[in-house]
């Protein structure tokens, strides 16, 4: 599957984890909780580092966990640690490959490395190019500084380009990335530019094959069809490609949205009700999809998230308490929720003198954040 679900393409790397997890034994049901917990407490580094060794002790080894350990690290700018699991991951993607573990053996005729549907070449490709990229940091970080410096000594008038490049070149930098080097159809069969409707667009730069084509199979380059050329967006709303409709839906005229919610797909779903007013899409707090209600929990308020309180997911339920304004609009109902997730959410929110007994609860995760809380307070004193 090419999109999340907010409708947006996943990179290259993304869907090769997706469905190295789904070949393989998948991880087990609470190693994906950990998970999971780790990217809503990405913002308290303590707790999802935790988080993220829990779920490496019950899947040691799992691709997904080690992944996640290299990404956590990488973005908290813990370059070492990061190099340290990019290791791992690269030993264990040629080991799932039968490859060498040294990667400089490694020939291009010892897997299908130029196979789009072959998964574990490819996993092994981007867990190398992410080891080559944190080994070579420290050497490219100190050449761009020199190469600023001297921009800035010869060149005055060009130093702010050379310490901030603009928005749109840094965009097509990161969209061009994963691009991949063949044109399909959906179906399958290769792209033939002859028959396309839009082949004027091609003149004026508002297509382009392997980059922006709405008839390819790869999501990236409908999105940048779509960027480039919104207007067109209307046309694509029956699509028989899911893919297409909810990266259309990012772009179509709001009066076409309101059939999008009843559409069969989640990423459909999540994207026409992005866009629309709370009061269209309420009926979607009953949705069948987890990741449809948690995005319609993040764009409701008060009331309005009253009859997600009793959700059976408990993801549904953190958020909602994550969305109380105040401690004291923290419902009571949340406050002794059986599951201690969403009561480790409400403890972060609580006032002050609730702390104390908190740091006795039965559960270690929320008594941890309690005493963090605790601590930082006297901190401050």
């Amino acid at each position: 599957m090419d999109l999340d679900v907010a409708g947006n393409p996943l990179s290259g790397s993304a869907r090769a984890l997706i469905a190295h997890t789904l070949l393989s034994k998948g991880l087990p049901r609470e190693a994906e909780d950990h998970m999971w917990q780790a990217g809503l407490s990405y913002h308290l580094d303590a707790i999802a580092e935790k988080h993220l060794h829990q779920a490496q002790a019950l899947a040691p080894g799992h691709a997904a966990v080690l992944i996640g350990l290299h990404r956590f690290y990488f973005y908290k700018g813990r370059l070492s640690e990061a190099l340290e699991i990019a290791r791992r991951y690269i030993t264990q993607a040629a080991l799932e490959n039968g490859l060498s573990y040294d990667w400089r053996q490694v020939k291009a005729a010892d897997a299908a490395f130029g196979s789009y549907e072959s998964i574990l070449p490819r996993f092994y490709l981007f867990s190398l190019n992410g080891l080559c990229l944190l080994a070579d940091a420290p050497r490219q970080s100190g050449r761009r500084a020199r190469g600023h410096e001297k921009a800035a000594r010869t060149r005055p008038d060009r130093q702010d380009r050379c310490q901030a490049p603009s928005g749109r070149a840094e965009a097509d930098r990161a969209t061009m990335t994963d691009d991949i080097d063949e044109a399909r159809y959906w179906q399958g069969h290769e792209v033939n530019c002859s028959a396309c409707t839009h082949l004027s667009l091609k003149k004026t730069g508002g297509r382009r094959l392997m980059h922006a084509c709405v008839n390819d199979h790869y999501a990236r380059h409908n999105d940048r069809f779509f960027n480039w050329s919104p207007a067109l967006a209307n046309a694509y709303t029956a699509h028989p490609h899911f893919e297409v409709r909810a990266i259309a839906a990012k772009h179509v005229n709001l009066f076409l949205l309101l059939p999008l919610l009843d559409g069969a797909e989640e990423a459909v779903r999540a994207n026409a009700a992005r866009r629309l007013l709370k009061s269209n899409i309420l009926t979607l707090r009953n949705d069948s999809h987890r990741e449809v209600k948690i995005l319609v929990a993040t764009l409701l308020d008060g009331e309005e998230l009253v009859p997600m309180l009793s959700d059976q997911n408990y993801c549904v339920r953190q958020i909602v308490a994550r969305r109380a304004a105040t401690v004291a609009e923290v419902p009571a109902a949340l406050r002794c929720d059986p599951d201690w997730r969403v009561r480790r959410e409400v403890v972060t929110r609580v006032a002050a003198f609730e702390l104390a007994r908190l740091t006795e609860n039965e559960d270690s995760m929320v008594q941890e954040v309690a005493r963090g809380r605790l601590a930082c307070k006297s901190a401050r004193r």
